[in-house]
Order: C-alpha cells, then sequence, then structure tokens
C-alpha cells in the first residue's frame, strides 16, 4: 500500500514520536511510504503559528533526522504556489461566514476558524484588525497546502494519507481533499495516557460516534479489571491524582464553599466550558444555543421571580487566563439568583456538586462525575457521553425548565456511567519505542528526541531570508514588534 504522510507537527516531540512509531510500524509492514514535510512553507500553522525560525529550524531538523533512521526516502517538501499571493478573499464579519469559506469547494474555512479560536481563545474573530490578518493569513495557507496535496496526489497517487489530528487549518484542508477524493485517511492522537495513542480510520479524534462507539466495545470486551479501573478512574479524578487530564484541585481548599450558602434553597449548579477547541466542530454543535452563555442567560431570566431556586455558575478553571468575548460577557452580569465562582477561586468542585441539588453541564467530565457520585446530572450540550443512559438530556428549554423544577429528581444509575471511566483509562495502543517524560525528556528507542540535529542550524540559516515573514506575524499574533525574547518563544501553545 502507498502511504502519504503529511508531518507538520516535529516541533512537539511527542506527537512527532508518535508518527514515527506508526511510520516504521508501516514500513515494516511493507509499505511503501511517502513523506510531505513543510520545509518552513506554511506560513502560520497550528504548532508555529508566528512563524518563528528557530522553530521552523527544529521542526525541519527532526524531520530529517528521523526520516532517514527509519528509512524513508521519498519525502517532498512543500512548495510555495504565488496563486494563494493573489487570492481575493472577502470581507468576512462573522464566524458563521468563515466556517463556510470554501477554496476549490473544499471547506477550509472550518479549519481555519479551529485554528484562529485555539489560539486566540476565543470565538470572536472579527473584534479586532489583527484577528481578520490572521485569518486571512491562515486562509492562505490552507490553500497552499490543498494545491500542494492535489499536485502530490496527483504524482503518487497514495491509497491512505496519516496526519496528526485534523481539526486545524493546515491538517483539515488535507482531510477535506481527501474526502473530496475518496482517498483514505488516518488522523492520530493521544490515548488514554502518555504511554498511549489513538488511529482514527477516515474520522478526527473529536468525532462524538466514534468515540462513543469504542467506548462501548471496550465495555463489552471480557476485562476482568474494566470494573476496577472504571471506579479508579472515578476516585482519581476526584483525588486529583488522574493523569488523563489536567489537575485541577491544586488551587481550591477541600470542602470550601462559596460565602452565604444557604442549603434551605434549591441550589444549582452549572459547570461551564471554554469554547474553542470543539467551536467549530459540526457534531459538536447543538440546535438549542450557539454559545453557552446565551442558555445560562435564558436559564438565569426563566427562574428570576423564583426566589427558591439559586444558581452558582463554576467557571472551568482553564478560563483563568483568558479574556475573550465569553469571560467579558460573565463578568458583566448582575442576576440575584447567580453566584459567580470564577475560574481561580479556591471553590472546591466536588464540595460544592455534593451540597447542590443538581448539576448542570456543557460537556466537561463532571457530567458523568456527578452521576457517579449520586447526583442528578444534566447535559446541556454535546459531550463524549451524551449517548450513555447516566444524564438527563433535555431537548428543549421547556424539558430543561422541567426538570430543574423536580424536586426530587432521581440520579441516574452510576452503572451506566462507568464505560465513560473505563474507556479513559484505558483507550489507545501501547508504544513500543516511545518513552514520554515531558517535552524535554522525549525518548524514541531509548535516544532523546533533541531540539538540535546536525542540520537544525543549516535549516535556520536557509530560513532566515523569511525573517520579514516571522515580523509580520508576530505582530499579528502577540501586537509588538520582534524582539529577542520572540526567539524563544516557540509555540503560543504548550508543546508537548
Amino acid at each position: 500500500m502507498r502511504i502519504l504522510v503529511f508531518t507538520t507537527n516535529a516541533l512537539s516531540p511527542f506527537h512527532y514520536g508518535t508518527e514515527v512509531e506508526i511510520m516504521e510500524k508501516y514500513i515494516e509492514e511493507g509499505h511503501e511510504l511517502h513523506v510531505v514535510k513543510c520545509n518552513s512553507i506554511l506560513q502560520s500553522c497550528f504548532f508555529n503559528p508566528c512563524h518563528n525560525l528557530l522553530a521552523c529550524a527544529i521542526c525541519d531538523g527532526r524531520t530529517k533526522y528521523f526520516t532517514e533512521q527509519i528509512g524513508v526516502h521519498q519525502v517532498y517538501p512543500l512548495q510555495h504556489f504565488e496563486e494563494v499571493d493573489q487570492m481575493q478573499i472577502p470581507t468576512l464579519q462573522t464566524l458563521e461566514e468563515l466556517k463556510n469559506y470554501s477554496f476549490h469547494d473544499l471547506p477550509i474555512g472550518r479549519g481555519v476558524a479551529s485554528s484562529v479560536i485555539s489560539l486566540e481563545r476565543d470565538y470572536n474573530l472579527f473584534a479586532e484588525r489583527r484577528r481578520t490578518d490572521l485569518v486571512k493569513w491562515q486562509i492562505r495557507m490552507a490553500a497552499n497546502v490543498v494545491l500542494n496535496m492535489e499536485k502530490l496526489f496527483d504524482t503518487i497517487k497514495p491509497d491512505k494519507v496519516l496526519l496528526f489530528n485534523g481539526r486545524h487549518s493546515e491538517g483539515f484542508a488535507v482531510v477535506s481533499l481527501c474526502k473530496a477524493r475518496q482517498i483514505s485517511f488516518e488522523t492520530h492522537e493521544r490515548g488514554s495516557s502518555y504511554e498511549k495513542y489513538e488511529i482514527y480510520e477516515n474520522t478526527l479524534p473529536q468525532n462524538l460516534d466514534y468515540r462513543q462507539e469504542k467506548m462501548f466495545e471496550m465495555w463489552d470486551e471480557n476485562d476482568e479489571q474494566k470494573l476496577a479501573v472504571a471506579t479508579g478512574w472515578f476516585e482519581k479524578k476526584r483525588k486529583g491524582t488522574n493523569t488523563d487530564d489536567r489537575n485541577y484541585l491544586t488551587k481550591m481548599k477541600h470542602g470550601q464553599l462559596p460565602n452565604g450558602f444557604d442549603p434551605n434553597k434549591r441550589n444549582i449548579v452549572l459547570f461551564n466550558s471554554s469554547e474553542d477547541e470543539m467551536k467549530t466542530i459540526m457534531q459538536w454543535e447543538t440546535p438549542l444555543y450557539e454559545h453557552q452563555n446565551e442558555a445560562i442567560v435564558q436559564l438565569l431570566e426563566h427562574f428570576s421571580d423564583q426566589p427558591g431556586f439559586h444558581f452558582y455558575l463554576r467557571m472551568h478553571p482553564n478560563l483563568e487566563t483568558v479574556n475573550n468575548q465569553q469571560t467579558q460577557e460573565i463578568y458583566t452580569w448582575d442576576y440575584p439568583n447567580l453566584s459567580l465562582i470564577r475560574p481561580a477561586e479556591k471553590i472546591h468542585t466536588y464540595s460544592l456538586m455534593d451540597a447542590c441539588e443538581k448539576t448542570i453541564t456543557f460537556g466537561s467530565t463532571i457530567g458523568v462525575e456527578a452521576t457517579y457520585w449520586g447526583k442528578p446530572s444534566i447535559l446541556l450540550g454535546k459531550s463524549y457521553y451524551d449517548q450513555m443512559d447516566g444524564i438527563y438530556k433535555p431537548t428543549s428549554f421547556e424539558e430543561l425548565f422541567q426538570l430543574i423544577h423536580t424536586s426530587k429528581l432521581s440520579p441516574k444509575r452510576k452503572e451506566d456511567v462507568l464505560a465513560y471511566g473505563y474507556f479513559w483509562s484505558a483507550f489507545g495502543n501501547d508504544f513500543d519505542h516511545l518513552t514520554y517524560q515531558d517535552k524535554h525528556h522525549t525518548y524514541y528507542k531509548g535516544k532523546r528526541i533533541k531540539r538540535v540535529y546536525t542540520s537544525t542550524l543549516t535549516s535556520f540559516f536557509n530560513f532566515l531570508p523569511k525573517l520579514g515573514l516571522w515580523r509580520k506575524l508576530n505582530k499579528v499574533i502577540f501586537g509588538r514588534p520582534l524582539g529577542w525574547r520572540d526567539l524563544f518563544i516557540l509555540k503560543s501553545h504548550t508543546v508537548e
């Protein structure tokens, strides 16, 4: 089988190490590998949005080193097509217009929106001029990827394409082209821990149906340890010792409730989520609302004349440093039936959940955890557990209001959410060669994946003529001229 690998993630030792392991397995199975590398052509990619030339050199050096080590000889550097410089991009004013933007009949705008929202941590992409400029950079970059891959598909005629994640500007362009030409593709991502990886056949890691189908398949397998593993996941999450996600409990004080908490009232706690990673994934959209804030306001206003009810909004801790439309709107609210708990407050999530009558979530894992700990859990949105029987899933606000009004709403059976805990503890394939400790200590076959290889400095000097592009994008993203400190900001997100 002829496999084309679209490699743009070598700045991340973990994700690139994953890709190298998958490629080497393909070679061992006798497949013919072709690798497409960036060569500093992607102007504003997910891993290096401001086109930091040192980051480009690190990415290029790692790619050269490992493709040689595993014996890949067909390596194709991306080219720059002048056609993208002449593109007449219409004036886009809304997120919906961007999501509907297409190039060569491919919906590249949705991938662009996903990348820029993640970069800015805000879905209001046209609030300021620099974001509009960034959107245009990303559109041209994605269009250039399409032109490259069209040419390579015609030349190589791959049977399958492999790439990382697939939701970002550059990857989504490749996935869209694969779908249009009916070429099989695989996306890869981290598994349940840094000891595992997962491959998604002809879909993205954010696919709700795929994940939940896999979840139920794993639960149906004859594993004598699955009950202990599943319950262990819920216990570790509550203790903050889990390894599948960040631990936010260290900044909270166990048992602490908001000042003035009145146990005689009917207290409902809402757990919101940050609206960035899943914002443009079509499957995650709900007809009930466009933004979570809209749903919360509608709920508060409905109960505004019912003083027996009180609502607590526990903002997600990862919103602590975020200043965007979502947080700005929340901080202006003044509802007598709402107590706002800001992201950095020490109010203990589980103590609050225990003290309240019901929980309402928008997709975060606390929704299934509430069920496990014996609380009625209402999901007002989409999630990786929305097909489970262990939660209430209102299909209208009238149904939501009725669930809240019901004074003795029984919690769902915790047995119906155990599959979730088991899945997030165990899904994925074990690595044979990759060992991850942290982003500076990732090893492949016992050798550390380094930042600098023999070709890294050569690549850096070869890329120096693009210093002007780095300056422009640095100004667009950070709003300041390029300085010495920017040499070491290799990525505006955390490189794992």
